[in-house]
């Protein structure tokens, strides 16, 4: 998690920075500091749930390092639950709104940033997002108030193709996770980005595309490196987590597939 932990002490650091205007003399005069209270939108059920504990001890990390490196004020954090779902996500932040804090972290996933930032921007209320990854939050007209520090899922498209380009590469099978949020954006935009190169995907022997869309819990590893090695694919784009894509990579390597995995 250590990505994570980075993301979220850089946000609280934003969070310090734009509340220490204050003049050293009148931060000298409090006492003790004003409490600053931070919400976490955390995905605390819903299908990415297992990670919630590492980001809730990032989170508290951060509160901790911005704690210690000033005194001006005194940051606390507050979670909410966003469960990776837009009603959620709206419903936590109207918990916060309710709630009087004026500073978030998060959404985690997409779908509950979008959701939260139609009760936050109306509240005024900016949020940062350490893993919201799509495209479509870039639209700073739809989503007022909203940022990311990682980049989105277009850019993961065209840098998996750019990767399989380099390795001169022709014929990439594309294998994505349909229960895992930014999979589907970030494999229509690799698609996008190879096929204007003038590049075409492998094909089976009917003369499809090795497209192949799998469920990550339920999906039979073996048969998917199968149908790409049987199709004679040169390389693969993968667009999975890392339990799923061990499970491929691991049945690619009992299959013979020497090619080139991103």
């Amino acid at each position: 998690m250590r990505k994570n932990v980075v993301s979220l002490v850089g946000i609280m650091m934003v969070a310090s920075i734009a509340l220490s205007g204050v003049s050293v003399a009148e931060s000298e005069s409090r006492d003790p500091p004003p409490v600053i209270e931070i919400a976490l939108l955390n995905e605390i059920t819903g299908p990415i749930s297992n990670f919630a504990p590492g980001f809730s001890a990032a989170a508290e990390i951060a509160i901790n390092h911005i704690n210690d490196k000033q005194n001006d004020y005194h940051f606390s954090l507050s979670e909410y639950d966003s469960g990776c779902d837009g009603t959620m996500g709206q419903t936590a932040a109207q918990d916060i709104v309710d709630d009087g804090i004026g500073l978030v972290a998060g959404a985690l996933c997409s779908g509950a940033s979008m959701g939260a930032n139609a009760v936050l921007s109306a509240a005024g209320i900016p949020h940062v997002s350490p893993t919201s990854s799509s495209p479509a939050l870039s639209d700073t007209t739809a989503y007022p108030g909203f940022f990311r520090v990682i980049p989105n899922d277009a850019l993961g498209g065209a840098a998996v193709a750019a990767a399989i380009d380099q390795e001169g590469d022709s014929s990439p099978a594309l294998a994505y996770a349909t229960d895992i949020g930014g999979t589907t954006d970030a494999k229509e935009f690799f698609i996008d980005y190879w096929t204007d190169a003038g590049n075409s995907l492998c094909t089976d022997s009917d003369g499809n595309d090795v497209v192949i869309p799998y469920d990550s819990w339920s999906a039979d590893f073996e048969t998917i490196a199968e149908d790409i090695v049987d199709s004679g694919c040169d390389s693969v784009a993968l667009f999975s987590y890392s339990m799923d894509g061990a499970g491929i990579i691991e049945e690619l390597e009992n299959e013979g597939f020497g090619g080139t995995i991103v």
